[in-house]
């Protein structure tokens, strides 16, 4: 039964079962199922769930008299599920299931009242706020929540206080607050590269477009301190800029072209964004040396263990100059590795220990001069090399350094179709750097360790 008329509120019922039979409950076993609740003069619902899809409620104003009801009474009547059922064989397993039917009642002071209303409608109710709606309340002629009249003049004061909220003439700036103007003015916030997102343009004058009200940013800043990567120009020169200060520095060989460098130039991580690459197709291919270090580099030998060795996301072949009707894709020696493919990569796994795929281990704090010829088929073209390792203390096993210093070169290859040089160096160590505090993260095995071109 709702006791509608206002004599509901502040007051609840709650009807339940229990999942185990009542000998089970007695020993502390199972645990309540609420099936539907009735509060403030409200009619009876339901929770969801699918336990609950089979309970119905029916509301409304009794037409006839019965057990405890008369006529004109507002009633809501449900059937309770039968807790027992009928087995396959037509035999009836009982199963004693309790139902518990609970009821509530509270009373709120008319202080406590106005600030449940006001944390409904504002970000939280103020002392200052709960007064004034208090002398408000009294003022439309409130006697306390035991009063009659208390539920119409809490209605009355509500809706004033709502209209109120309205009028922006009762406001200190005079007009309305607007989210999506605050929202618009911050939008944007303080970018360091141009992202798809908050980007300007495509043309500096179209509506809307966003531009920094800065010119430097913390990475110009880095990279005014180190050049990473030279050009030919510079002759192989490694170049390092102090602020107002250029200094370049002769790194000398020994050992002629593969030769390992005497010197230890401190390579600082790059802060470039990524370039996006296109389909291209590269063939590298390097004269057979005694020194390097990565067997099957020069990408002579047996077809077999080259791709093996070089393994790829792209599609590749091995040209052989003597089975081939354009010579020019060999730069010397006898073979190349030719690669086709969109958004793809050529890899080479080092490991840290040789297992095969290096004359010499490697380890941390080891300086690798990494020189190699390639061609490409488009005009205009970024090549980057970079290293990739694996280990499971990271955030993603294969994820990159933030600071990119797995990055050892990206070179602007202008020309098509014409053999370039790339001669980089890279410090194995700071890719292998993760985490706050920063720690040193060794690949986790001899596979775990990528070059990647």
């Amino acid at each position: 039964r709702s006791d509608h008329g206002g004599n509901g509120s502040n007051k609840m019922c709650i009807l339940s079962s229990w999942t185990k039979d009542l000998p089970t409950k007695l020993q502390g076993g199972g645990y309540y199922v609420p099936l539907g609740k009735s509060y403030d003069d409200q009619d009876w619902s339901r929770p969801p769930g699918s336990r609950e899809r089979v309970i119905t409620y029916n509301c409304g104003t009794a037409t006839n008299s019965g057990t405890e009801f008369t006529t004109g009474e507002y009633l809501c009547e449900l059937t309770l599920p039968m807790t027992s059922r009928v087995l396959p064989n037509g035999q009836l397993s009982e199963f004693d299931a309790p139902y518990y039917l609970t009821y509530s009642e509270r009373s709120l002071s008319v202080r406590n009242e106005l600030s449940r209303f006001l944390q409904r409608t504002t970000f939280g109710p103020t002392s200052s706020e709960l007064d004034s709606l208090e002398l408000a309340y009294v003022d439309l002629g409130g006697a306390g929540p035991d009063s009659p009249s208390h539920g119409a003049t809490m209605e009355q004061l509500q809706i004033e206080w709502v209209q109120a909220q309205q009028d922006p003439s009762t406001f200190s700036t005079g007009k309305f607050s607007s989210l999506r103007e605050y929202y618009r003015k911050r939008l944007n916030p303080r970018s360091p590269e141009v992202y798809r997102i908050g980007e300007s343009g495509p043309h500096p004058c179209q509506q809307n477009s966003r531009w920094r009200k800065f010119a430097f940013t913390a990475y110009d800043v880095v990279n005014s301190q180190y050049l990473r990567w030279g050009n030919n120009a510079l002759g192989g020169f490694y170049q390092q800029q102090i602020p107002h200060k250029m200094t370049v520095e002769t790194v000398k060989l020994s050992g002629g072209e593969t030769g390992v460098p005497t010197g230890s130039p401190v390579m600082s991580p790059t802060t470039m964004s990524p370039v996006m690459d296109r389909t291209f197709s590269p063939s590298i291919s390097s004269a057979p040396t005694g020194v390097n270090i990565i067997p099957y580099g020069d990408m002579e030998g047996e077809e077999t263990y080259i791709t093996n060795r070089w393994p790829s996301k792209c599609t590749t072949n091995i040209v052989n100059i003597h089975n081939t009707s354009d010579p020019s894709l060999v730069y010397s020696g006898e073979q190349s590795l030719y690669a086709t493919g969109g958004r793809c990569f050529v890899m080479r796994q080092l490991g840290v220990c040789p297992a095969g795929r290096l004359a010499e281990a490697i380890s941390a704090g080891d300086l690798l001069r990494i020189a190699f010829m390639v061609k490409l088929t488009e005009a205009d073209q970024v090549f980057q090399v970079n290293t990739a390792h694996y280990h499971t203390g990271k955030e993603r096993p294969w994820s990159f350094p933030d600071d990119h210093s797995n990055i050892v070169v990206r070179k602007h290859i202008p020309n098509a179709n014409l053999w370039t040089k790339v001669v980089a160096y890279h410090r194995v160590g700071p890719d292998w750097t993760y985490g706050q505090p920063r720690a040193l993260l060794p690949p986790e095995t001899c596979s775990a360790y990528q070059l990647r071109f």
